[in-house]
């Protein structure tokens, strides 16, 4: 249980920090709390080493898209984007079948997008303005915050200890 409330402790002042260092930057949109609590959970639920090899296999599956036409959903970036999210924010159309998209009309070229918007905080913005269009986003319910986990990452445990839903709403409350 200490151990827990130590972790919980510890991204709670990386939140304060990156929150205080990006405020500048995007206090303006309605969702800066909630997306910068996603970034905070992202970055120490999954090592830089993690997010290499999902750039590893979005390259392979660059590779065989000549031929396949299709890509793997996979989630990328710091954010954990899926792919499909990415295609809607850059206005791609594709159908998707099991785990694959088939893209119309994508281009190779497009896949540098893929890569940068990976990261991108506008993306996530975007999806979650998009599924979530009724909410206030300045004060967000407890039901709403469980809802934005279940959809952004189901029900996966945080580092073995407790789910993502208890993990985002103790860093959107945090004072």
């Amino acid at each position: 249980m200490n151990r827990n409330k130590n972790a919980f402790h510890k991204l709670q002042l990386k939140f304060k920090g990156i929150y205080v260092a990006n405020y500048r930057k995007y206090h303006k949109s309605k969702l800066f709390k909630i997306v910068i609590a996603i970034y905070v959970i992202e970055i120490e639920n999954r090592t830089m080493a993690w997010r290499f090899f999902e750039y590893l296999y979005l390259l392979v599956n660059i590779m065989f898209y000549g031929i396949t036409k299709k890509i793997k959903n996979i989630s990328i970036g710091t954010y954990q984007i899926k792919i499909q999210h990415i295609l809607d924010f850059i206005k791609v159309q594709y159908r998707i079948q099991n785990k694959d998209i088939y893209p119309y009309g994508f281009e190779l070229k497009m896949f540098l997008k893929l890569f940068l918007l990976g990261s991108n905080f506008y993306v996530i913005e975007s999806l979650l303005i998009n599924k979530f269009s009724n909410y206030k986003w300045q004060s967000l319910t407890e039901p709403e915050l469980k809802n934005i986990a279940l959809f952004y990452s189901g029900n996966i445990i945080f580092k073995g200890c407790v789910n993502y839903y208890t993990v985002l709403k103790t860093l959107y409350f945090c004072e």
